[in-house]
């Protein structure tokens, strides 16, 4: 959705109550006025009774008098009340409407100083909405190399000072889920410096490189368009985004009086997260291979469940297990040490062993319902990590089970060959850069754009082809040199009908090219806004075509990170085609990766709080994408990406699901977008599998699907480019274009 739309939208939609209360205060007013007009009629009656007045007495006309008298008195009493009253809602009414507009001003003034993409990328989503490029842009951090983990700084702090900077940072979303250690490493290298009145901290347009947190005094938030947005005090923090990833500033911070302000360099929190996620990582595969029953399951199996792995503290003498209960959980013992008992008939328990560090108790709890043998309980202090049966074997299967699936794996990682070599398909080995001709702009990214092109050569077939342009000195400035590679080698690697095959590749001193497949049948988010919100027979059949893609890519070890609507476009039959393969990325299954990238909406919590993501990140993307083509917008939509991310982080079950979703599909989307990334569905032991057998799907034909004789709900209507061959041009010498001649592409 464009996000001048989608503003409105949500604009409209945070507004529902207070659009019902205007309603109620109106409907007041509107009866009130009806009494009034009714009270004045009253007043009026007194002439009716006129003709009757010959016939009475004095003293009759006395009491009639007094009665009319009165009656006038609690007339005008109940008019004057009921005019108070009709004031008094109209002063509700105007404040309402007065708060509803402050909060919409409030709400576009942190837009713009916090997280969206600022005034420029509005007016290019504007443009978008009418045609030209991708709607929603995708960010990434850089993927350069981390420091060095043992040359992070340790700033000196006093005890006082490290509590502060903690609860600061603990009350701030984006550092919850962070554990002690990281916390403290963190606080190590935040860098205190004092600030005199006047000093610009932040200015707007430029790269982010730090966060801040505000110790003393106060700062002044503003923008070149509406000045002063808001003023900020002790104990908050800003500049957020920029540990994600390296964002232009969206407002100028400056300080109103003397300040004390704490950083933190991107580079180290990137660093201390990502080596202290590893390590944590590290250390529990290992105590897990010291466990027989485990270790001949291969370290694919042992990395997946080192997710599912939970930390438990226990104090001295606590029992961790009961003799003689049911027994679902098996521990390691992190820290610390445990005795071991059995009851005796006479009633006192004997010890039969104390386990220090690195043992491990209660493993036949992930094979068998029997009951405990023993009883455990904690001597002192005793740190451990549990593992749960159920977890376990949804996401495992039982120990004893073959090794089909796995073996699968592997026969599909054997293919995974990186070529270097295009095609020679319709001559396209022949084919060089000189011969291209441009036939039309498909679409522009915020790297390149995408042209349709064919080869005006004889020993090429004269067929349209697509034809993506990257900018080199771009891709440098923003470090994304190993995406574009990955993203060469892995298209290369493509042989499926539901994703982009790359046929060649070009370059010279100013871009690189990629020279693909062209599907002129448009993309899924223009059809989607021109004939959604999808009803569930629609939305089943493109959402099929990307868990084919996804089926295809994770048998391979493949993680996509990209997914929405404008990386799906629609072939002449219908069917769609998974392009844009810029932030995949080789991840073995079971391991993780650790670049913040993807499409805020899109984005998988665990990417958000950095603890490293799998495949499982795409399985959340996809709940997000049913999402959207049932309802036509995102579940977490906000005006920007701080909120947008906070939203996330809080999790699919507090959204307020639309009523157009029917049961079905709100069951699917939440089994995909679980908050932990081992329990979704697509990444238990059943693998992709388990989506195709979701009642959603049911009934639907996926040997016929797969097959794609399954007619599509949907045909673009396709006109044919080379109608049009008299009016392509050359290709542009992107003479605005700088060169770049560093040689990080001398393999592409």
């Amino acid at each position: 959705m464009p996000s001048w739309n989608r503003s409105k939208k949500t604009a409209s939609g945070t507004s529902i109550n207070s659009e019902m209360d205007n309603d109620a205060l109106r409907k007041v007013i509107n009866e009130q006025n009806i009494r009034i007009v009714e009270l004045e009629g009253r007043l009026n009656i007194v002439d009716v009774i006129d003709k009757h007045l010959e016939n009475l007495s004095n003293d009759e006309l006395k009491k009639l008098c007094k009665e009319l008298d009165g009656s006038n008195k609690s007339l005008k009493k109940n008019l004057e009340k009921v005019t108070a009253e009709k004031d008094n809602a109209v002063h509700q009414l105007t404040d309402k409407m007065n708060q509803v507009i402050q909060e919409k001003d409030k709400q576009i003034k942190r837009q713009e100083a916090l997280g969206a993409q600022g005034k420029e990328e509005d007016s290019k989503a504007l443009g978008n909405a009418q045609g030209k490029g991708n709607v929603r842009m995708a960010i990434s951090a850089e993927t350069a190399k981390s420091i060095d983990p043992k040359k992070l700084p340790k700033v000196p702090k006093s005890k006082e000072d490290r509590q502060y900077i903690e609860r600061a940072l603990q009350s701030n979303p984006f550092f919850r889920q962070l554990k002690s250690d990281q916390i403290n490493k963190i606080i190590d290298c935040m860098e205190k410096k004092k600030l005199k009145q006047n000093v610009e901290i932040i200015r707007e347009g430029t790269d982010g490189t730090y966060l801040y947190l505000l110790e003393e005094g106060v700062i002044d938030i503003y923008n070149n368009k509406d000045g002063h947005i808001a003023d900020l005090h002790d104990g908050k923090i800003f500049g957020e985004l920029a540990i994600f990833y390296n964002c232009k500033r969206t407002a100028s911070v400056r300080t109103k009086t003397d300040c004390t302000v704490y950083q933190l360099d991107r580079r180290y929190y990137k660093t201390i997260v990502q080596s202290t996620g590893a390590a944590r990582d590290e250390a529990r595969l290992g105590l897990l291979k010291l466990v027989p029953s485990l270790r001949d399951l291969g370290e694919q199996k042992l990395k997946k469940i080192c997710d599912c792995l939970e930390d438990e503290g226990f104090n001295d003498g606590d029992c961790i297990i009961k003799q003689g209960t049911a027994g679902d959980t098996f521990y390691i013992i992190r820290e610390g040490k445990v005795r071991c008992t059995k009851n005796q008939e006479s009633g006192e328990e004997a010890t039969v062993a104390e386990l220090e560090k690195g043992a491990f108790f209660g493993e036949l709890a992930l094979q068998t319902e029997e009951k405990r043998a023993a009883n455990v309980y904690a001597i002192g202090d005793v740190k451990c990590l549990s593992l749960d049966r159920h977890a376990f074997t949804s996401l495992i299967g039982k120990i004893d089970e073959e090794e089909q699936a796995q073996e699968a794996e592997l026969q599909a990682a054997k293919e995974m060959v990186a070529s270097s070599q295009g095609t020679t398909v319709g001559g396209l080995d022949k084919a060089i850069l000189q011969d291209v001709r441009v036939l039309k702009s498909l679409g522009q990214g915020g790297f390149g754009d995408v042209k349709l092109v064919y080869f005006k050569c004889a020993a090429v077939d004269a067929k349209p082809y697509a034809l993506k342009c990257v900018q080199k000195c771009r891709i440098v400035q923003y470090g994304q040199q190993r995406h574009i590679m990955d993203e060469k080698n892995i298209l290369f690697m493509m042989k499926s009908p539901f994703v982009l095959s790359l046929y060649k590749t070009f370059k010279d001193t100013k871009q690189v090219y990629l020279l693909t497949d062209a599907y002129l049948g448009g993309d899924l988010w223009r059809l989607l806004h021109a004939r959604g919100p999808f009803p569930d027979t629609v939305a089943r059949f493109y959402i099929a075509c990307v868990v084919e893609a996804f089926g295809y890519l994770h048998a391979r070890g493949i993680v996509y990170r990209d997914l929405k609507p404008e990386n799906l476009m629609l072939h002449t039959n219908g069917y769609l085609r998974l392009v844009d393969l810029g932030f995949a990325k080789r991840v073995p299954i079971g391991s993780k990766t650790w670049t913040f990238c993807g499409t805020p909406e899109y984005i998988p919590p665990e990417v958000i709080a950095n603890t490293g993501h799998t495949l499982s990140a795409d399985y959340w993307s996809l709940g997000i994408l049913v999402y959207e083509l049932v309802t036509r917008k995102t579940p977490f939509r906000a005006k920007d990406d701080l909120t947008i991310y906070e939203n996330i982080l809080r999790g699919v079950h507090s959204i307020q699901f639309s009523y157009r979703i029917s049961r079905k599909a709100e069951m699917l989307i939440k089994s995909l977008c679980r908050q932990e990334p081992a329990e979704r569905l697509g990444y238990q032991k059943g693998g992709i599998a388990d989506i195709r057998k979701h009642k959603w799907f049911g009934g639907f034909d996926w040997e016929g699907f797969q097959a794609q004789r399954v007619p599509a709900p949907i045909l673009p209507d396709v006109k044919n480019p080379m109608d049009n061959v008299d009016k392509a041009v050359h290709l542009d010498n992107a003479s605005h274009i700088p060169e770049e001649t560093s040689g990080w592409d001398a393999d592409f």
